[in-house]
């Protein structure tokens, strides 16, 4: 047994020890009643002190439909332009002849006045055709930019899909009340384009959706 004052070696039934004489028992702590009142206060103030973290927020199922809807897109675009580059190569082969093919006659949908410019010279039409399919796979890689913006949850895709939706309402409300277009585009537009860019805004808007891409 040794001195918890000095170090010293003493029996292990010594009540003092043989060289400095102080006590080999260790007195009981004393603990006072205002100790005693505040110590079952301290755990709780350590857990109070703990800061709490912000739930996790998932992918919400509107980002996820966005998403596949911008894909679609993506892949119509790509072949759109596929079948525009394929007019340009059978109009340089056969020359007007094409304008009797059903699927191009279908493609004259996106190139306005092609259908008469086929009757003029096959340069002219190229150009036009070729620019048309420049357009479309622009398009298709915005649309896939935005794919995978949002299905990231990336800030910049919230960004550029929101600047986006902004963009098509302008353009259809331009083409139905400036420019001419179709009766079956109109129809389109009201029925189809405007509604779904009208929600999207509406939802990517939201502050749940923000936070989704903060």
């Amino acid at each position: 047994m040794f001195c918890t004052y000095c170090g010293a070696a003493n029996p292990d039934d010594a009540s003092f020890c043989s060289t400095c004489g102080k006590s080999m028992t260790v007195p009981p702590v004393k603990v006072s009643p205002q100790q005693e009142v505040r110590s079952p206060e301290r755990p709780v103030a350590a857990a109070s002190a703990i800061p709490q973290s912000q739930p996790l927020v998932g992918r919400p199922a509107g980002v996820a439909i966005l998403s596949v809807l911008a894909f679609l897109g993506s892949a119509a675009f790509t072949v759109v332009s596929v079948l525009l580059l394929m007019v340009c190569f059978y109009v340089g082969v056969f020359g007007a002849m094409i304008r009797d093919i059903p699927w191009v006659f279908w493609l004259f949908h996106f190139v306005p006045s092609l259908d008469e410019k086929m009757k003029g010279a096959q340069h002219v039409m190229i150009g036009d055709v070729s620019f048309g399919a420049l357009k479309m796979i622009a398009l298709a890689a915005v649309c896939a930019v935005v794919t995978y913006g949002l299905w990231r949850l990336r800030k910049w895709g919230h960004v550029l899909a929101t600047g986006l939706c902004v963009v098509g309402l302008l353009y259809a409300l331009a083409s139905i009340f400036f420019l001419q277009t179709d009766t079956l585009d109109t129809i389109a537009l009201v029925v189809i384009v405007i509604p779904i860019g009208v929600w999207s805004l509406a939802y990517l808007l939201r502050a749940r959706v923000k936070q989704a891409f903060a």
